[in-house]
């Protein structure tokens, strides 16, 4: 079955805009390198100073590979000093995907 990672940052919010370019620069390389992740998809609310990935892969191992990349650590670095409150990470299964064609 597939799995869903949801990827949340809770920013400082001065630093909303510097996390948010960051992770979608993040995205955007983990897209390119992972050739097992199906979706990508980075939404933000500078309201609450959130920023958060959802990731689509084929399966929890290869969500899991993922997250042992130098990406993270990458991410991690970039990020340093911004964030209001440690990263937290989900992985739940993927249940149902309706699109229009």
């Amino acid at each position: 079955m597939s799995t869903v990672v949801e990827y949340t940052m809770r920013t400082k919010p001065e630093h909303y805009d510097s996390v948010l370019a960051e992770y979608v620069r993040i995205a955007d390389k983990v897209g390119i390198e992972n050739r097992t992740e199906r979706l990508i998809l980075v939404v933000g609310d500078r309201a609450s100073s959130t920023v958060r990935g959802i990731g689509v892969f084929g399966s929890r191992a290869e969500a899991d590979a993922v997250v042992r990349t130098n990406v993270f650590a990458e991410l991690h670095a970039a990020v340093d000093g911004k964030l209001a409150e440690p990263p937290s990470r989900t992985e739940m299964d993927l249940v149902h995907v309706f699109i229009k064609p």
